[in-house]
């Protein structure tokens, strides 16, 4: 009898342990290097749409939530996202697309309508509203409906989380990506970037640039790298 409650006290140590064993490394720190038009007020006392606007430091509490919540379980992963954020916000300065204007497109990774739509489905706390929203209608919504149900993710929250779930939780990335990010190299970012976001190539330099920011921002700034 006490071999075997011990055994299962070790299990639930063990299982503690696993849960546990990666913690959220991004700092403040690492973010204003990594974003650095995002430090001190950044960019945003100068910004086009300042409601949307935020700083390194509004940024950091949701970010590092939502790579708890999602399981973002090493520092490639959560380069990656960083640079995916910055790169599509204008470096936290854009919560919506605003050029062309696509109904439907935001949060801070800027997703296609689409993946919104599978974003707010897969939320509980705005279930509620999203079932308001869309009483008595039937796809494709109009521009405008796509817009209402947008506008239920575009909270800090929400809206930081976006890209951890996107890379975790949405049906258009492969499966094998987050494995494939913890080795933090450029092939990883690239299949990530290609495979996973699906961009267009022609941005690739861009945002291999600002990549190579951030990891270099968590190499100098974070002691166990």
């Amino acid at each position: 009898m006490r071999y075997t409650l011990f055994l299962s006290c070790l299990s639930l140590l063990t299982a503690f342990n696993l849960t546990n064993a990666y913690d959220a490394r991004l700092t403040l720190e690492i973010l204003e290097a990594a974003v650095p038009s995002s430090a001190g007020q950044g960019q945003c006392p100068q910004a086009t749409f300042k409601e949307e606007c935020r700083n390194a430091q509004q940024a950091l509490a949701p970010l590092r939530e939502s790579f708890i919540k999602y399981g973002i379980d090493s520092v490639g992963a959560e380069a990656a996202i960083i640079a995916l954020i910055a790169y599509e916000s204008g470096s936290f300065a854009f919560n919506i697309n605003h050029w062309p204007g696509r109904a439907g497109q935001g949060t801070r990774n800027m997703m296609m309508f689409p993946g919104i739509h599978e974003y707010v489905k897969s939320l509980a706390s705005v279930n509620r509203r999203y079932l308001k929203v869309i009483a008595n209608l039937s796809e494709p919504f109009s521009e405008e409906k796509q817009n209402e149900i947008r506008a239920l993710v575009l909270d800090d929250r929400e809206s930081f989380a976006s890209a951890a779930w996107y890379l975790t939780k949405s049906s258009e990335c492969p499966r094998d990506t987050l494995e494939k990010l913890r080795a933090n190299t450029e092939d990883a970012f690239k299949y990530y970037t290609l495979s996973c976001v699906k961009t267009d190539g022609s941005t690739l330099p861009d945002r291999i640039a600002i990549w190579k920011r951030v990891t270099d921002a968590y190499k100098a700034h974070d002691n166990e790298i």
